[in-house]
């Protein structure tokens, strides 16, 4: 689990959440050269092949509602602030010939697809303003053939 390797997460703050509901993409953003990279995750979105609309990446809100903090059998505080202490939330500015790396949490898409889209769609390098899209096929293991 890369949240206990990197950030000293004994329990999977995720577990909480309803099995199938969250998908958490591991991002590693680097500044190779002399340019600082900046990306705005607010503006990230997660496209399923046949949906008409993107869903964002959790935030603190977000992550504190889908957890069901307060909820019988929810997710207590305290693993709220664990989570985000590995999630790439708000701006993340990364100084030239450094990285930094965190996890991308989304709710599931209202439209099951197993083609989606990964969408960055604002990462600055230096005065340079890019888009990025990852395109990736989900795959199911186990007995559970969807």
């Amino acid at each position: 689990m890369w949240l206990r390797e990197h950030h000293e997460i004994d329990d999977d703050p995720l577990a909480a959440a309803p099995r199938g509901s969250l998908q958490a993409f591991r991002v590693r953003i680097t500044a190779n050269g002399r340019l600082s990279v900046h990306v705005q995750t607010q503006g990230v979105r997660l496209w399923p092949e046949r949906g008409e609309q993107g869903v964002p990446p959790l935030d603190y809100t977000r992550a504190y509602e889908l957890l069901r903090v307060g909820h019988q059998g929810g997710a207590q505080p305290a693993d709220v602030d664990r989570l985000m202490r590995g999630v790439l939330d708000g701006a993340i500015q990364v100084p030239a010939g450094r990285a930094r790396e965190g996890l991308l949490v989304f709710p599931e898409p209202p439209v099951e697809s197993r083609a989606m889209q990964l969408e960055l769609p604002f990462v600055q390098v230096g005065a340079e303003t890019h888009r990025l899209r990852v395109p990736f096929a989900k795959l199911y293991l186990g007995t559970d053939d969807r």
